[in-house]
C-alpha cells in the first residue's frame, strides 16, 4: 500500500503514483454505493492509517494519523446511517484488530499517542452499534490509559473520559462503569488529573529554592572568609571592631535565610512526596482495575 505523502487545502490527499481521493465523508456520500463498494472503501481507509500507525517512530505522521481518525468519529457522528451495519460493524472489528497491534510495539509509538483519539471513535460507534460486543475495545482503551497514565500523558483522562461517555445501552460498558470505574471516576472527581502538574510545579519550585540556597552559601562562605567573624568575646577594656561586628551581622543575617529557605525546601518536599504516594497508589489502581477487568472479560 502506498504511503500518504501530503495534503493539501482543497480537503483531498495525495498518494505516491495515485490520483487524488476524497475525503472518507465525500467518497461515502456517493449516490449509489453497493455495499462491497463501502467495504473496499472502508479497507482502503484502514489499510492507509495502519500504514501510518506501523510506520517507524521516525516516519510516523502523529498528526495525520489523528485527522484521519477525527474524520472517522465525525463521519460516524453525522453520517454512520448511511454505511449498512454489517460494513459498520467490519470497519469496528478492522479498527479494535489495529490497535490491537499497539501493544506489541516497544516504548512510545504511534498507537498510544494517538489512542485518546482512537477512544473518540470507540465512543461515537458505541451510539451507533449498541449490540456489539465492546469488550476487546473497551480493555484496550483501559490498557492505554493505564501506559499513558505511567508515562506521565495527560491524554489518558481523555480516554477515561471517552469511556464514561459511551453508550449505557451495551452492557459490557455498563459494567465497566458500575463495578470497574467506581474508584476510578471517584479519583478523577478528586482531581487526579492535575497531580502532574501539581507535582511537576513543586519540583520546579524546590530547584528554584535549591538554587538559591546554593547562591546564599557561597556568599556566606565568602563573607566569612574574607570578613572573618569574633571567635572570642571581647574584653570590657578593648575597642569593638565596627566593621568585623558589621560582618558578623551580615553572616547571622545570611545563615537565617539560608535556613528559612532549607525548611520551605523541606515543607515543599514533603507535599512532594505526597503527591508521588498518590500517584503510585492511583497508578496501582488503575493496574488493578485494568488486570480486573481483563480477567472479567475472558
Amino acid at each position: 500500500m502506498s504511503s500518504i505523502n501530503a495534503g493539501n487545502r482543497s480537503g483531498t490527499q495525495v498518494f505516491t503514483g495515485q490520483q487524488h481521493r476524497l475525503e472518507l465523508t465525500e467518497r461515502l456520500g456517493a449516490p449509489g454505493l453497493t455495499p462491497e463498494r463501502v467495504e473496499q472503501i472502508l479497507e482502503r481507509y484502514l489499510d492507509d492509517l495502519e500504514t501510518e500507525l506501523l510506520a517507524r517512530e521516525a516516519g510516523a505522521d502523529i498528526g495525520r494519523v489523528q485527522e484521519m481518525l477525527l474524520e472517522i468519529a465525525g463521519f460516524i457522528r453525522t453520517d454512520g446511517s448511511k454505511v449498512p451495519v454489517a460494513q459498520r460493524r467490519y470497519f469496528l472489528e478492522r479498527l479494535i484488530e489495529l490497535y490491537g497491534k499497539g501493544f506489541a510495539v516497544r516504548g512510545k509509538s504511534a498507537f498510544s499517542v494517538t489512542a485518546a483519539d482512537y477512544a473518540e471513535v470507540i465512543e461515537v460507534i458505541s451510539a451507533e452499534c449498541p449490540n456489539y460486543d465492546f469488550s476487546q475495545a473497551v480493555g484496550q482503551l483501559i490498557c492505554y490509559m493505564q501506559q499513558l497514565f505511567e508515562s506521565r500523558k495527560e491524554s489518558w483522562i481523555t480516554i477515561y473520559q471517552h469511556i464514561e461517555s459511551m453508550s449505557d445501552s451495551n452492557s459490557v460498558v455498563q459494567l465497566l462503569k458500575d463495578v470497574y470505574l467506581r474508584e476510578i471516576r471517584q479519583w478523577a472527581e478528586e482531581g487526579v488529573a492535575n497531580l502532574f502538574g501539581i507535582e511537576s510545579d513543586l519540583l520546579n519550585g524546590i530547584r528554584e529554592l535549591d538554587e538559591r540556597i546554593e547562591s546564599l552559601q557561597q556568599r556566606l562562605a565568602a563573607r566569612v572568609r574574607d570578613g572573618g567573624a569574633p571567635t572570642a568575646s571581647v574584653s570590657s577594656g578593648r575597642v569593638i571592631d565596627l566593621r568585623q561586628k558589621r560582618t558578623q551581622r551580615e553572616i547571622d543575617a545570611l545563615r537565617r535565610q539560608i535556613e528559612q529557605l532549607q525548611q520551605a525546601r523541606q515543607d515543599k518536599e514533603a507535599v512532594a512526596e505526597l503527591i508521588r504516594s498518590n500517584i503510585h497508589e492511583f497508578q496501582t489502581k488503575l493496574k488493578e482495575t485494568r488486570r480486573a477487568y481483563l480477567l472479567r472479560a475472558v
